[in-house]
């Protein structure tokens, strides 16, 4: 059925976003919503017109900002609070950009008390992520740092090779701006080591908004101690860096 063919499509997209293969993603992504859009659903356009906008928001923000805002109208439509969750952590990006933190802040607030009340632990830890980079971005030190150990917990809990890897790289945004530059490099390492071994999506938005941790931290720092402590991370064992972000310290 015509149904189930979009259903095939949100999964072959996602299948293909988790190659990083944007193009294909894209292209399944887009049939997609022109069969929801046929169709009629509420729920199933949103969610269709929410899997195309990781695409876009690479390339337009402001495309998939548009996009994101017709998704939230319709996720409400259909009284699906954990869709309007999904999307106001997404529409986060374009409140990143124009450097309005109080308001990223503020929707991702909103949204892990959506996500604490719903039970949706995996949920939560994501945006946990962007709440503490965003905690981090206008000095929020402690807050930020006890953000980002509640998620990278939430997925050791779960043992999720991605969402840590993640977290690894968050935790290297928050070590450089408080002037640790080896150990982010140590994070960066032990993030790239877990996606080459465990796969995984492109880079996240914090690294489309803000630049690669690992670069800043060199830039601080002689050629070989960077590189050892860059090949430190490479080298850690995942329990080894959790340790390692479990003992920092905002402000040391």
């Amino acid at each position: 059925s015509t149904s189930a063919r979009a259903k095939a499509l949100i999964g072959a997209g996602g299948m293909a976003w988790w190659q990083k293969d944007r193009d294909a993603a894209g292209a399944c992504y887009e049939e997609a919503v022109a069969i929801e859009r046929e169709l009629g659903d509420p729920a199933r356009l949103a969610e269709a017109l929410y899997n195309l906008s990781f695409v876009l928001a690479g390339e337009d923000i402001e495309a998939a900002a548009r996009m994101l805002e017709e998704s939230l109208s319709l996720f409400h439509r259909a009284g699906h609070e954990s869709g309007v969750a999904q999307v106001l952590a997404m529409l986060v990006i374009r409140d990143a950009q124009a450097d309005n933190w109080s308001s990223v802040i503020a929707k991702l607030e909103e949204t892990t008390a959506i996500w604490r009340r719903l039970g949706e632990r995996l949920h939560l830890a994501f945006d946990l992520v962007w709440l503490a980079f965003a905690y981090g971005r206008v000095g929020r030190e402690r807050e930020a740092w006890h953000t980002g150990l509640e998620a990278l917990g939430l997925f050791c809990e779960v043992d999720s090779p991605t969402g840590i890897g993640i977290t690894f790289i968050d935790l290297a945004f928050l070590a450089n701006w408080e002037g640790r530059h080896e150990d982010a490099l140590r994070f960066a390492g032990a993030s790239n080591s877990l996606r080459e071994s465990a796969g995984g999506p492109p880079g996240g938005f914090a690294g489309l908004l803000e630049g690669d941790p690992a670069a800043d931290a060199r830039a601080q720092l002689r050629d070989d101690v960077a590189e050892r402590a860059y090949k430190e991370g490479l080298t850690m064992t995942v329990d080894d860096a959790v340790t390692l972000a479990r003992e920092q310290r905002p402000g040391r």
